[in-house]
């Protein structure tokens, strides 16, 4: 999606797909809503989906972490390998292979 605010206003056409809905938000998207915004919507509108934030200024995730583990949104740092990013999402395999 282009931007955040498009990206909510279709998210509730992916509801039916329950937790195989995963959406990658970086923290600090520019022009508009930002990443912590649009996952704390997302929350909202796809209940099920696995959502994490991505960024490499893993100090604005601390500063928000108690409020987004209540909405159970995961948080993923930069730099990260495929494989690693594969781990985490669907738990098979090991960072290092």
């Amino acid at each position: 999606f282009d931007d955040g605010a498009n990206f909510l206003a279709k998210a509730h056409g992916y509801r039916a797909l329950g937790d195989a809905v995963i959406c990658l938000l970086d923290i600090t998207v520019r022009g508009g809503l930002g990443g912590i915004d649009i996952a704390a919507a997302l929350r909202e509108a796809l209940p099920s989906a696995r959502i994490y934030l991505v960024s490499g200024y893993s100090a604005e995730w601390q500063e928000k972490q108690k409020v987004l583990a209540k909405l159970d949104i995961g948080f993923i740092a930069k730099p990260y390998h495929l494989r690693e990013l594969r781990v985490r999402l669907f738990g098979h395999g090991t960072p290092n292979s």
